[in-house]
Protein backbone atom coordinates (compact mmCIF):
# COMPACT_ATOMS: atom_id res chain seq x y z
CA UNK A 1 0.00 0.00 0.00
CA UNK A 2 1.54 3.56 -1.00
CA UNK A 3 1.78 6.02 1.50
CA UNK A 4 -0.30 9.33 1.43
CA UNK A 5 1.59 11.57 3.73
CA UNK A 6 -1.61 13.98 3.83
CA UNK A 7 -3.47 11.49 5.32
CA UNK A 8 -3.89 10.59 9.45
CA UNK A 9 -2.44 7.03 9.88
CA UNK A 10 -5.39 5.62 11.93
CA UNK A 11 -3.08 3.83 14.29
CA UNK A 12 -2.75 5.43 17.72
CA UNK A 13 0.49 6.58 19.14
CA UNK A 14 2.68 4.91 21.73
CA UNK A 15 1.24 5.99 25.06
CA UNK A 16 2.99 9.40 25.91
CA UNK A 17 3.73 10.24 22.84
CA UNK A 18 2.29 12.97 20.89
CA UNK A 19 0.06 12.95 17.39
CA UNK A 20 2.53 14.25 14.94
CA UNK A 21 0.77 16.81 12.67
CA UNK A 22 -0.10 15.55 9.28
CA UNK A 23 0.61 19.22 7.83
CA UNK A 24 2.57 22.10 9.41
CA UNK A 25 0.69 24.45 11.62
CA UNK A 26 -1.62 26.70 9.63
CA UNK A 27 -2.20 30.14 11.28
CA UNK A 28 -5.59 30.93 12.22
CA UNK A 29 -7.33 34.17 10.39
CA UNK A 30 -6.90 37.13 11.88
CA UNK A 31 -4.18 36.15 14.59
CA UNK A 32 -1.00 37.61 13.62
CA UNK A 33 2.05 35.90 13.14
CA UNK A 34 4.56 34.99 15.17
CA UNK A 35 7.29 36.35 13.42
CA UNK A 36 7.19 40.34 11.75
CA UNK A 37 4.93 40.13 8.88
CA UNK A 38 7.75 41.70 6.99
CA UNK A 39 9.43 39.09 4.82
CA UNK A 40 13.46 40.41 4.86
CA UNK A 41 15.19 40.12 1.28
CA UNK A 42 17.13 37.13 1.13
CA UNK A 43 15.15 35.22 4.14
CA UNK A 44 14.10 31.61 3.31
CA UNK A 45 10.12 31.12 3.99
CA UNK A 46 8.98 29.75 7.14
CA UNK A 47 9.70 26.57 7.81
CA UNK A 48 12.42 26.28 5.24
CA UNK A 49 16.26 26.00 5.42
CA UNK A 50 18.65 28.68 3.96
CA UNK A 51 19.20 28.07 0.29
CA UNK A 52 22.66 28.65 -1.79
CA UNK A 53 22.70 31.91 -3.34
CA UNK A 54 21.93 32.29 -7.38
CA UNK A 55 24.68 34.78 -7.51
CA UNK A 56 27.58 35.93 -5.52
CA UNK A 57 26.40 38.00 -2.38
CA UNK A 58 22.78 37.80 -3.65
CA UNK A 59 19.83 35.58 -1.95
CA UNK A 60 18.03 32.92 -3.81
CA UNK A 61 14.94 33.98 -5.35
CA UNK A 62 11.84 31.65 -4.89
CA UNK A 63 9.38 32.36 -7.47
CA UNK A 64 5.83 33.66 -6.34
CA UNK A 65 3.30 31.13 -5.28
CA UNK A 66 5.92 28.47 -5.33
CA UNK A 67 4.52 26.18 -2.46
CA UNK A 68 7.29 24.68 -0.06
CA UNK A 69 9.14 21.44 -0.62
CA UNK A 70 7.33 18.75 0.35
CA UNK A 71 7.41 17.10 3.90
CA UNK A 72 7.17 13.33 4.78
CA UNK A 73 4.98 13.11 7.61
CA UNK A 74 6.37 10.63 10.27
CA UNK A 75 3.91 7.57 11.09
CA UNK A 76 2.51 7.36 14.26
CA UNK A 77 3.97 5.26 16.46
CA UNK A 78 7.30 4.70 14.22
CA UNK A 79 10.31 5.55 15.90
CA UNK A 80 13.28 7.87 14.48
CA UNK A 81 15.35 7.04 12.28
CA UNK A 82 18.94 5.95 13.15
CA UNK A 83 20.89 8.58 14.67
CA UNK A 84 18.18 11.20 14.48
CA UNK A 85 16.28 12.80 17.72
CA UNK A 86 12.36 12.03 18.19
CA UNK A 87 11.02 14.94 15.65
CA UNK A 88 8.22 15.56 18.39
CA UNK A 89 10.14 17.12 21.03
CA UNK A 90 11.44 20.48 21.65
CA UNK A 91 15.03 20.80 21.21
CA UNK A 92 17.45 20.68 24.77
CA UNK A 93 16.78 23.81 26.94
CA UNK A 94 14.09 25.56 24.50
CA UNK A 95 9.68 25.03 25.44
CA UNK A 96 8.04 24.04 22.82
CA UNK A 97 6.76 26.72 20.46
CA UNK A 98 3.69 24.61 18.96
CA UNK A 99 0.73 22.82 20.84
CA UNK A 100 1.69 20.26 23.31
CA UNK A 101 3.56 17.33 22.22
CA UNK A 102 4.42 18.82 18.61
CA UNK A 103 7.70 20.46 17.91
CA UNK A 104 8.59 22.67 15.14
CA UNK A 105 9.38 21.24 11.83
CA UNK A 106 12.26 24.08 11.28
CA UNK A 107 14.25 23.55 14.54
CA UNK A 108 17.13 20.71 14.17
CA UNK A 109 16.33 17.63 16.31
CA UNK A 110 17.47 17.02 20.01
CA UNK A 111 21.37 17.14 19.90
CA UNK A 112 21.30 18.07 15.94
CA UNK A 113 23.14 21.12 14.48
CA UNK A 114 21.67 23.77 12.75
CA UNK A 115 20.31 22.23 9.52
CA UNK A 116 23.39 24.31 7.42
CA UNK A 117 24.77 21.76 5.29
CA UNK A 118 28.32 20.54 6.90
CA UNK A 119 31.22 23.30 5.05
CA UNK A 120 28.43 25.45 3.89
CA UNK A 121 28.71 29.34 5.59
CA UNK A 122 25.39 31.18 6.18
CA UNK A 123 24.14 32.53 2.64
CA UNK A 124 23.39 36.00 4.33
CA UNK A 125 27.17 36.18 5.43
CA UNK A 126 29.65 37.26 3.03
CA UNK A 127 32.49 34.96 1.93
CA UNK A 128 35.62 34.46 4.34
CA UNK A 129 37.83 37.32 3.87
CA UNK A 130 35.11 39.88 2.28
CA UNK A 131 33.84 42.25 4.32
CA UNK A 132 30.15 42.70 4.11
CA UNK A 133 28.46 44.33 1.83
CA UNK A 134 26.89 47.87 3.25
CA UNK A 135 23.57 49.35 2.18
CA UNK A 136 23.35 52.58 0.00
CA UNK A 137 23.24 55.40 2.58
CA UNK A 138 19.44 55.64 3.36
CA UNK A 139 18.58 52.19 2.95
CA UNK A 140 18.57 49.32 5.16
CA UNK A 141 19.78 46.07 5.29
CA UNK A 142 17.91 43.37 3.54
CA UNK A 143 19.11 41.01 5.91
CA UNK A 144 18.14 42.92 8.88
CA UNK A 145 14.60 43.43 10.90
CA UNK A 146 13.53 47.40 10.03
CA UNK A 147 13.68 47.97 14.18
CA UNK A 148 17.00 49.92 14.71
CA UNK A 149 18.07 46.90 12.03
CA UNK A 150 18.60 44.52 14.99
CA UNK A 151 18.53 40.71 15.13
CA UNK A 152 18.07 39.44 11.73
CA UNK A 153 14.10 37.66 12.00
CA UNK A 154 14.60 34.83 10.56
CA UNK A 155 12.57 31.94 12.11
CA UNK A 156 14.95 29.08 10.65
CA UNK A 157 18.12 29.90 13.27
CA UNK A 158 17.42 28.60 17.23
CA UNK A 159 18.81 30.26 19.66
CA UNK A 160 22.43 30.55 20.62
CA UNK A 161 22.06 28.25 23.67
CA UNK A 162 20.12 25.82 21.70
CA UNK A 163 22.17 24.06 19.29
CA UNK A 164 25.28 22.74 19.87
CA UNK A 165 28.13 23.60 17.43
CA UNK A 166 28.94 20.83 14.89
CA UNK A 167 32.47 19.15 15.64
CA UNK A 168 33.21 18.94 11.99
CA UNK A 169 36.12 16.03 13.71
CA UNK A 170 33.74 14.34 16.17
CA UNK A 171 33.79 11.16 13.37
CA UNK A 172 37.58 11.31 13.40
CA UNK A 173 38.28 11.54 17.36
CA UNK A 174 38.64 8.24 19.18
CA UNK A 175 36.67 7.35 21.89
CA UNK A 176 38.42 7.34 25.29
CA UNK A 177 39.63 4.14 26.18
CA UNK A 178 39.35 4.96 30.27
CA UNK A 179 35.65 5.61 29.86
CA UNK A 180 33.86 4.52 32.61
CA UNK A 181 31.70 1.13 31.01
CA UNK A 182 28.32 1.89 31.02
CA UNK A 183 25.66 -0.74 32.62
CA UNK A 184 24.66 -3.73 30.45
CA UNK A 185 27.55 -2.58 28.00
CA UNK A 186 29.64 -5.91 27.16
CA UNK A 187 33.00 -6.18 27.99
CA UNK A 188 35.57 -4.96 25.55
CA UNK A 189 39.28 -6.02 25.60
CA UNK A 190 41.51 -2.72 25.34
CA UNK A 191 42.20 -2.01 21.94
CA UNK A 192 44.58 1.25 20.09
CA UNK A 193 42.91 3.97 19.83
CA UNK A 194 41.33 4.67 16.16
CA UNK A 195 42.93 7.28 14.81
CA UNK A 196 45.93 7.59 16.53
CA UNK A 197 49.28 6.80 14.88
CA UNK A 198 51.57 4.16 16.20
CA UNK A 199 54.11 4.71 18.67
CA UNK A 200 57.21 5.63 16.75
CA UNK A 201 59.72 2.84 16.45
CA UNK A 202 62.74 2.65 17.94
CA UNK A 203 65.32 3.46 15.25
CA UNK A 204 67.34 0.52 13.82
CA UNK A 205 70.65 0.71 14.30
CA UNK A 206 72.99 1.91 11.72
CA UNK A 207 74.82 -0.63 9.91
CA UNK A 208 78.12 1.25 9.34
CA UNK A 209 81.84 1.66 9.47
CA UNK A 210 81.54 1.83 13.21
CA UNK A 211 82.98 -1.59 14.13
CA UNK A 212 85.67 -1.44 11.17
CA UNK A 213 86.51 2.37 12.54
CA UNK A 214 86.70 0.28 16.00
CA UNK A 215 89.00 -2.33 15.29
CA UNK A 216 91.08 0.32 13.46
CA UNK A 217 91.44 1.93 16.11
CA UNK A 218 92.63 -1.30 18.52
CA UNK A 219 94.84 -2.44 15.99
CA UNK A 220 96.19 1.27 16.23
CA UNK A 221 96.52 0.89 20.05
CA UNK A 222 97.27 -2.33 19.70
CA UNK A 223 100.36 -1.12 17.41
CA UNK A 224 101.16 1.50 19.64
CA UNK A 225 100.95 -0.05 22.59
CA UNK A 226 103.41 -2.93 21.32
CA UNK A 227 105.97 -0.25 20.00
CA UNK A 228 105.85 1.29 23.68
CA UNK A 229 106.24 -2.09 24.87
CA UNK A 230 109.50 -3.26 22.62
CA UNK A 231 110.85 0.08 23.21
CA UNK A 232 110.45 -0.08 26.83
CA UNK A 233 111.85 -3.38 26.37
CA UNK A 234 115.02 -2.22 24.64
CA UNK A 235 115.72 0.56 26.59
CA UNK A 236 118.42 -0.38 28.80
CA UNK A 237 117.28 -1.29 32.20
CA UNK A 238 120.66 -1.11 34.36
CA UNK A 239 120.97 -3.87 37.54
CA UNK A 240 123.99 -3.99 39.78
CA UNK A 241 125.31 -6.73 43.08
CA UNK A 242 127.57 -5.55 45.57
CA UNK A 243 129.79 -7.57 47.63
CA UNK A 244 131.98 -6.95 50.70
CA UNK A 245 134.18 -8.51 52.80
CA UNK A 246 132.04 -8.00 55.92
CA UNK A 247 128.27 -8.49 56.97
CA UNK A 248 125.31 -7.57 59.59
CA UNK A 249 123.58 -10.14 59.28
CA UNK A 250 122.59 -10.92 55.44
CA UNK A 251 123.36 -7.38 54.88
CA UNK A 252 126.40 -6.13 53.75
CA UNK A 253 128.98 -4.02 55.54
CA UNK A 254 131.38 -1.65 54.94
CA UNK A 255 133.59 0.79 57.20
CA UNK A 256 135.98 3.99 56.84
CA UNK A 257 138.52 2.54 54.53
CA UNK A 258 136.89 -0.57 53.78
CA UNK A 259 135.63 -1.28 50.03
CA UNK A 260 132.37 -2.16 48.24
CA UNK A 261 132.97 -4.32 45.03
CA UNK A 262 130.08 -3.63 42.61
CA UNK A 263 129.27 -4.63 39.28
CA UNK A 264 126.70 -3.21 37.00
CA UNK A 265 124.85 -4.94 33.40
CA UNK A 266 122.53 -3.38 30.96
CA UNK A 267 123.91 0.23 31.31
CA UNK A 268 124.52 2.25 28.37
CA UNK A 269 127.68 1.73 26.48
CA UNK A 270 130.39 3.12 27.37
CA UNK A 271 128.47 5.50 29.60
CA UNK A 272 129.71 7.37 32.52
CA UNK A 273 128.72 6.06 35.53
CA UNK A 274 127.86 7.60 38.55
CA UNK A 275 127.14 5.27 41.71
CA UNK A 276 124.41 6.55 44.64
CA UNK A 277 124.12 6.56 48.13
CA UNK A 278 120.52 7.24 48.81
CA UNK A 279 120.11 9.20 46.14
CA UNK A 280 123.34 11.31 46.34
CA UNK A 281 126.53 10.59 44.54
CA UNK A 282 128.88 8.26 46.54
CA UNK A 283 131.09 10.60 48.61
CA UNK A 284 134.48 10.75 47.93
CA UNK A 285 134.49 8.59 44.48
CA UNK A 286 134.83 9.21 40.69
CA UNK A 287 132.21 7.83 38.12
CA UNK A 288 133.42 5.18 36.31
CA UNK A 289 132.96 4.01 32.72
CA UNK A 290 130.88 0.96 31.56
CA UNK A 291 132.22 -0.75 27.84
CA UNK A 292 130.62 -1.08 24.70
CA UNK A 293 128.36 -3.98 26.81
CA UNK A 294 126.92 -2.02 29.06
CA UNK A 295 128.63 -3.80 31.60
CA UNK A 296 131.14 -2.14 34.66
CA UNK A 297 132.72 -2.93 37.53
CA UNK A 298 134.06 -0.44 40.30
CA UNK A 299 135.78 -0.69 44.04
CA UNK A 300 133.65 1.67 46.12
CA UNK A 301 136.02 2.73 49.28
CA UNK A 302 134.07 4.03 52.24
CA UNK A 303 135.77 7.50 54.09
CA UNK A 304 134.85 8.99 56.75
CA UNK A 305 131.91 11.10 54.85
CA UNK A 306 129.85 8.07 54.80
CA UNK A 307 127.76 8.13 58.02
CA UNK A 308 126.97 4.95 60.00
CA UNK A 309 123.43 3.12 59.66
CA UNK A 310 121.79 1.81 56.75
CA UNK A 311 121.94 2.77 53.00
CA UNK A 312 120.61 1.83 49.81
CA UNK A 313 123.46 1.72 46.82
CA UNK A 314 122.48 2.50 42.86
CA UNK A 315 124.15 3.75 39.62
CA UNK A 316 123.03 5.53 36.72
CA UNK A 317 124.93 6.04 33.68
CA UNK A 318 125.04 9.25 31.67
CA UNK A 319 121.40 8.52 29.62
CA UNK A 320 120.21 8.67 33.18
CA UNK A 321 119.02 5.11 32.96
CA UNK A 322 118.87 4.07 36.85
CA UNK A 323 118.88 1.11 38.57
CA UNK A 324 115.36 0.22 39.70
CA UNK A 325 116.38 -1.64 42.35
CA UNK A 326 118.86 -0.28 44.92
CA UNK A 327 120.79 -2.96 47.04
CA UNK A 328 120.62 -2.51 50.79
CA UNK A 329 124.42 -2.29 52.75
CA UNK A 330 125.43 -0.94 56.37
CA UNK A 331 127.99 1.10 57.21
CA UNK A 332 129.47 0.74 60.86
CA UNK A 333 132.03 2.10 63.11
CA UNK A 334 135.66 0.97 61.93
CA UNK A 335 136.42 -2.19 64.29
CA UNK A 336 132.61 -3.59 63.98
CA UNK A 337 131.52 -6.23 62.01
CA UNK A 338 134.84 -7.90 61.90
CA UNK A 339 136.11 -4.66 59.69
CA UNK A 340 139.17 -3.02 60.33
CA UNK A 341 139.73 -0.77 63.31
CA UNK A 342 140.99 2.93 63.15
CA UNK A 343 143.91 2.48 60.90
CA UNK A 344 143.78 -0.68 60.08
CA UNK A 345 143.71 -2.13 63.59
CA UNK A 346 142.86 -5.33 64.21
CA UNK A 347 139.03 -5.63 64.31
CA UNK A 348 136.84 -5.66 67.56
CA UNK A 349 136.26 -9.30 67.52
CA UNK A 350 139.66 -10.37 67.01
CA UNK A 351 141.50 -12.37 69.50
CA UNK A 352 145.27 -13.02 70.00
CA UNK A 353 148.51 -11.48 71.66
CA UNK A 354 150.40 -8.62 72.00
CA UNK A 355 153.89 -8.27 72.97
CA UNK A 356 154.47 -5.86 75.46
CA UNK A 357 157.52 -3.51 77.09
CA UNK A 358 157.08 -1.55 79.34
CA UNK A 359 160.04 1.21 80.18
CA UNK A 360 160.07 3.16 83.17
CA UNK A 361 162.58 4.98 85.53
CA UNK A 362 165.51 3.79 83.05
CA UNK A 363 164.69 0.33 83.77
CA UNK A 364 162.28 -1.90 81.30
CA UNK A 365 160.00 -4.85 81.31
CA UNK A 366 158.63 -7.26 79.04
CA UNK A 367 155.45 -9.72 79.07
CA UNK A 368 152.67 -10.81 77.29
CA UNK A 369 148.86 -9.64 77.23
CA UNK A 370 145.95 -12.02 76.02
CA UNK A 371 142.76 -10.48 74.22
CA UNK A 372 140.37 -12.36 73.89
CA UNK A 373 137.95 -11.20 71.06
CA UNK A 374 133.95 -10.10 71.09
CA UNK A 375 132.13 -8.13 68.80
CA UNK A 376 131.20 -5.90 71.87
CA UNK A 377 134.85 -5.18 72.04
CA UNK A 378 137.67 -8.08 73.65
CA UNK A 379 138.74 -8.36 76.97
CA UNK A 380 142.54 -7.97 77.92
CA UNK A 381 145.01 -9.75 80.61
CA UNK A 382 147.82 -11.23 81.49
CA UNK A 383 148.08 -15.76 82.56
CA UNK A 384 148.88 -14.50 86.32
CA UNK A 385 145.90 -12.61 86.54
CA UNK A 386 143.67 -14.91 88.10
CA UNK A 387 143.37 -14.15 91.93
CA UNK A 388 145.33 -16.85 93.15
CA UNK A 389 148.45 -16.33 95.34
CA UNK A 390 151.91 -16.61 93.36
CA UNK A 391 155.13 -16.39 94.94
CA UNK A 392 158.26 -15.01 93.02
CA UNK A 393 161.79 -14.61 94.70
CA UNK A 394 165.15 -12.38 93.87
CA UNK A 395 167.69 -10.18 95.15
CA UNK A 396 167.64 -6.52 96.53
CA UNK A 397 170.39 -4.86 95.56
CA UNK A 398 172.13 -4.99 99.10
CA UNK A 399 172.32 -9.08 98.03
CA UNK A 400 169.55 -10.02 100.49
CA UNK A 401 167.17 -12.45 99.19
CA UNK A 402 163.92 -12.17 98.87
CA UNK A 403 160.41 -13.81 98.30
CA UNK A 404 157.46 -12.27 96.52
CA UNK A 405 153.81 -13.74 97.41
CA UNK A 406 151.16 -11.81 95.28
CA UNK A 407 147.33 -11.96 94.09
CA UNK A 408 146.10 -10.25 90.89
CA UNK A 409 143.43 -9.73 88.89
CA UNK A 410 142.82 -7.85 86.15
CA UNK A 411 140.54 -5.62 83.63
CA UNK A 412 141.38 -5.04 80.20
CA UNK A 413 139.42 -4.06 76.86
CA UNK A 414 139.88 -3.60 73.17
CA UNK A 415 137.84 -1.76 71.33
CA UNK A 416 138.20 0.20 68.04
CA UNK A 417 142.09 0.24 68.24
CA UNK A 418 142.07 1.06 71.10
CA UNK A 419 143.73 -1.31 74.18
CA UNK A 420 143.93 -0.83 78.11
CA UNK A 421 144.61 -3.28 80.91
CA UNK A 422 144.65 -2.59 84.60
CA UNK A 423 146.47 -4.90 86.83
CA UNK A 424 145.46 -5.09 90.33
CA UNK A 425 147.33 -6.72 93.21
CA UNK A 426 144.88 -7.67 95.77
CA UNK A 427 147.24 -9.50 98.39
CA UNK A 428 151.17 -8.89 98.57
CA UNK A 429 153.55 -9.97 101.27
CA UNK A 430 157.59 -9.60 101.07
CA UNK A 431 159.98 -11.93 103.08
CA UNK A 432 163.35 -11.67 103.33
CA UNK A 433 166.03 -13.79 104.12
CA UNK A 434 167.40 -11.93 107.15
CA UNK A 435 163.83 -11.95 109.11
CA UNK A 436 162.50 -8.74 107.51
CA UNK A 437 158.76 -9.51 106.56
CA UNK A 438 156.90 -6.71 105.12
CA UNK A 439 153.31 -6.75 104.24
CA UNK A 440 151.74 -4.74 101.57
CA UNK A 441 148.22 -2.00 102.02
CA UNK A 442 145.66 -3.50 99.49
CA UNK A 443 144.38 -3.37 96.79
CA UNK A 444 146.51 -0.95 94.87
CA UNK A 445 147.30 -0.95 90.70
CA UNK A 446 150.32 -2.36 90.25
CA UNK A 447 150.26 -2.00 86.31
CA UNK A 448 147.94 0.02 83.92
CA UNK A 449 148.67 0.34 79.85
CA UNK A 450 146.81 2.34 77.63
CA UNK A 451 147.48 2.51 74.21
CA UNK A 452 146.69 2.53 69.98
CA UNK A 453 147.37 0.11 67.09
CA UNK A 454 148.97 2.60 64.72
CA UNK A 455 148.78 -0.64 62.15
CA UNK A 456 147.60 -3.95 62.13
CA UNK A 457 150.26 -5.27 64.43
CA UNK A 458 152.01 -2.03 65.92
CA UNK A 459 150.43 -0.46 69.18
CA UNK A 460 151.91 1.90 71.68
CA UNK A 461 151.21 3.75 74.38
CA UNK A 462 151.72 5.09 78.02
CA UNK A 463 152.45 2.64 81.84
CA UNK A 464 151.42 3.39 84.67
CA UNK A 465 152.05 2.24 88.69
CA UNK A 466 150.61 3.28 91.64
CA UNK A 467 152.55 3.67 94.92
CA UNK A 468 152.22 1.18 97.38
CA UNK A 469 152.84 1.23 101.37
CA UNK A 470 154.66 -1.33 103.00
CA UNK A 471 153.94 -2.62 106.87
CA UNK A 472 157.46 -4.17 108.28
CA UNK A 473 158.59 -5.94 111.40
CA UNK A 474 161.67 -5.90 113.36
CA UNK A 475 160.56 -2.00 113.91
CA UNK A 476 160.97 -0.82 110.50
CA UNK A 477 157.12 0.08 110.35
CA UNK A 478 155.61 1.60 107.33
CA UNK A 479 157.32 1.65 103.77
CA UNK A 480 155.60 3.68 100.42
CA UNK A 481 157.33 3.34 97.21
CA UNK A 482 156.69 5.52 94.79
CA UNK A 483 154.75 5.41 92.14
CA UNK A 484 156.25 4.97 88.38
CA UNK A 485 155.33 6.13 85.10
CA UNK A 486 156.56 5.15 81.81
CA UNK A 487 156.02 3.99 78.26
CA UNK A 488 155.40 0.77 76.78
CA UNK A 489 155.18 -0.92 73.07
CA UNK A 490 153.64 -3.66 72.11
CA UNK A 491 153.19 -6.15 68.77
CA UNK A 492 150.11 -7.71 67.92
CA UNK A 493 149.10 -11.22 66.63
CA UNK A 494 145.71 -10.94 66.39
CA UNK A 495 142.91 -11.56 63.73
Amino acid sequence: MSYDPTQQSSGSPPYGQPQPPAQPPQQPAGTPPPYPPTQLAGTPPYGQPPQPPTAYGQPPQTPAGTPPPYQPTQMAGTPPSYGQSNPSLPPYGQPPSSPYGQSSPSLPSYGQPASTPYGQSNPSLPPYGQSASSPGYGQSSPSLSPYEQGTPSSPSYPPYSASTPVDPYAAQRPADPYAAMQPGQAYQPEQPWVGIPPAYPPPAPKKGKGGLIAIVIVLILALIGGGVAVYIVTRPQPVISVTSSYKVGSTYAGATNTVFKVSGQKFSGSSQITFLLDGNPVPGNQPVQSDSNGNVTANLTVTADWTTGNHTLTAKDAGGYTTKTGVPITIVTPGQANTPGPNGAPPDDASGTVDATVTANGTSDTFQLTVTGSPDGGKVCRDRDNGQPQSQQGTTTDGVAYTATVAYTCSGTYKGGQLSYTETATSAKVVYANGLSCTANVPFVNMHLQGSFSSNTAISGNYSQDAVTFNCNMNVGAVTTNAETGTWTGIAAMQ
